[in-house]
């Protein structure tokens, strides 16, 4: 929702536009110049094309912003330039907003650069960055700061058992296919959207195939993932059909679970990091669990899985 709002002598256009922050000055004095203004800025997102209608807003919409930018200020975009803005699109462009800037710089890394080199990876990282801030300095999205090293902040942080079987249950009491696919990303620790891909045909014996097509170039990593009897029955319920491609269903769900329970506002990606965190718990090994995550690194790995140290201090104490 968009509002006017006094800063110092101008009126300035102050809100959210369907998740994207927006703060515009109307070069106005006047509540009525100003009113105006707001009202022919609000109107001109959608007729520019800059916002999308009837639908939560994707990075792919920022790239249009950062190309239109460009095109406007008669800068261009080099055939390099293009060919890379094409595959981050390619590789993030179904993110919402909303879900993006919850992610670390880890999770962005893991939606289809995790076989990359350190190269393409920064590369990758840095065009993402130069996209995000274009539309940050314009108002249309809040500051995003990489931390060096694509490091995670939250390393001591995951959703352990007794909270994600307190959320689910929350989450089933208002909208049980939320809670059967959130816990399914719980069981399996399989990407969101490598889950929404998954049809009955995919089932096999041993588990389900699941695939990913955002490697560079679009190349295609597949590979066989466990299930219990429990994760057996969400796919045999067709809960997972028809799965929208963007995550913010899922997240409005999830963090309205959080807030009824008095917890911090947990992320769609973080059942992947719980998933990996609760096998190393168990004692699992990490080429085992980076199998099952689809990593072709164990480092990626190891900075993925997370412990918490009431965990560290349980395993201490069994000694």
């Amino acid at each position: 929702m968009l509002k006017l709002e006094k800063v110092g002598k101008v009126w300035y256009v102050i809100g959210t536009r369907r998740g994207v922050r927006v703060r515009r000055s109307t070069k106005c004095e006047g509540w009525d110049d100003a009113l105006e203004q707001m009202q022919e800025f609000n109107e001109s997102l959608v007729k520019d094309g800059v916002l999308p209608t009837g639908r939560a807003i994707l990075f792919t919409d920022l790239v249009s912003i950062y190309k239109g930018g460009k095109e406007k200020a008669r800068r261009e975009v080099s055939r390099k330039q293009d060919s890379l803005i094409s595959k981050v699109v390619e590789l993030f462009g179904h993110i919402g907003v909303r879900e993006f800037k919850l992610m670390t710089p880890m999770d962005v890394l893991d939606e289809g650069l995790w076989d990359r080199s350190e190269g393409t990876k920064k590369k990758y990282m840095g065009m993402v960055t130069a996209i995000w801030n274009y539309s940050a300095k314009r108002g249309f999205v809040k500051p995003i700061v990489f931390e060096k090293g694509y490091r995670d902040g939250r390393v001591d942080e995951f959703i352990d058992e007794p909270l994600r079987d307190r959320l689910l249950i929350d989450m089933k009491r208002f909208d049980g296919r939320a809670s059967a696919v959130m816990e399914f990303l719980f069981l399996t620790g399989v990407r969101y959207s490598e889950m929404r891909r998954i049809s009955m045909d995919d089932v096999r014996e041993k588990g389900v195939m699941v695939y990913n097509f955002k490697g560079v170039n679009g190349r295609r990593a597949e590979r066989i993932v466990p299930l219990n009897e429990r994760a057996r029955e969400i796919i045999n319920s067709g809960c997972l059909k028809g799965l929208p491609e963007d995550t913010s269903w899922l997240r409005g769900k999830l963090q309205d679970a959080c807030r009824r329970l008095g917890e911090d506002c947990w992320r769609v990606h973080d059942a992947r990091h719980s998933f990996a965190s609760v096998l190393v718990g168990k004692g699992t090994e990490l080429v085992v669990i980076r199998d099952l995550l689809g990593h072709s690194s164990v480092t990626t790995t190891e900075r993925y899985a997370k412990v918490s140290r009431a965990g560290l201090e349980q395993a201490i104490n069994a000694l």
